[in-house]
């Protein structure tokens, strides 16, 4: 699993920041902000972990499956963890899936130019695949910009986890709180963004990694599954999956706002 969103970093490129405004840039790490804190804060409300909770959020704010592998790594360290996060993965590839058909007929019944609509999908969508896959639906000016704001999204993996490490360390019972280390697969993952982003990794190579980092989240997923009996997928419940669909409308609505109102040239 760390193996797999380590190689996550080989997606983030220059061109990423190069075309979104700084505008963009800011409304997007804001909405994800948003989202994280309003998980949360509503976890106590749906009577669910806050680590829980974490982990929901940062699927729906971040990229998905990979962003709750990565926080789970962070912040999970009970019996329970296995059954929650591949529940939260199970669930939350099913409502992307759900995005990648539902939310491009969004994009044209609200109007939305290319910029817009692209901002918008890859700002909304859960997964990075789907989010390519609804942009391009639509219309090829729409993918690429959809495809570059998912990978701001995934870019944030890291300073997110960073701040979740912080977070998980200070409600610890330790008496002298000291300066998390992080873990080594977020140090895997920003090395091999900058790497990537600073042109020192041939195309070949981080078109490779994309298959291979999926590939090792899927087995990872699937050996979880197949450790956990029924009984535990039961008790996860539908609270966590409540989460998950009201996070998914507040980051519709915030895009939403951000798109119409906002001038796209």
């Amino acid at each position: 699993m760390r193996i797999g969103v380590a190689l996550l970093g080989f997606q983030i490129s220059r061109a990423t920041l190069q075309i979104l405004d700084v505008a963009d840039v800011v409304a997007l790490a804001t909405n994800v902000a948003i989202v994280l804190a309003v998980g949360w804060f509503a976890a106590p409300m749906l009577g669910i972990t806050r680590e829980l909770s974490l982990v929901a959020a940062a699927s729906v704010a971040i990229c998905g499956a990979s962003a709750a592998a990565a926080v789970a790594c962070v912040v999970m360290r009970n019996d329970s963890a296995n059954r929650d996060v591949a529940c939260t993965i199970g669930a939350i590839s099913i409502l992307s899936s759900a995005a990648m058909i539902l939310y491009p007929p969004l994009v044209q019944m609200a109007g939305l130019g290319p910029a817009a609509g692209g901002i918008f999908l890859g700002g909304t969508i859960h997964e990075v695949a789907h989010a390519v896959a609804a942009g391009y639906s639509v219309n090829p000016e729409t993918g690429e910009m959809a495809t570059v704001a998912k990978l701001l999204r995934v870019a944030l993996l890291a300073p997110v986890c960073i701040a979740v490490s912080f977070i998980a360390s200070g409600r610890g019972a330790s008496q002298k709180p000291s300066l998390p280390l992080p873990p080594a697969f977020l140090v895997g993952f920003v090395l091999a963004a900058l790497l990537n982003a600073s042109g020192f990794v041939p195309r070949e190579l981080s078109q490779v990694t994309a298959p291979l980092s999926r590939f090792c989240l899927v087995m990872s997923m699937a050996a979880i599954g197949l450790t956990l009996p029924w009984r535990s997928i039961r008790a996860f419940g539908l609270k966590p999956i409540m989460l998950l669909l009201i996070l998914s409308a507040i980051l519709i609505g915030l895009s939403l706002i951000y798109v119409k109102y906002h001038s796209f040239w």
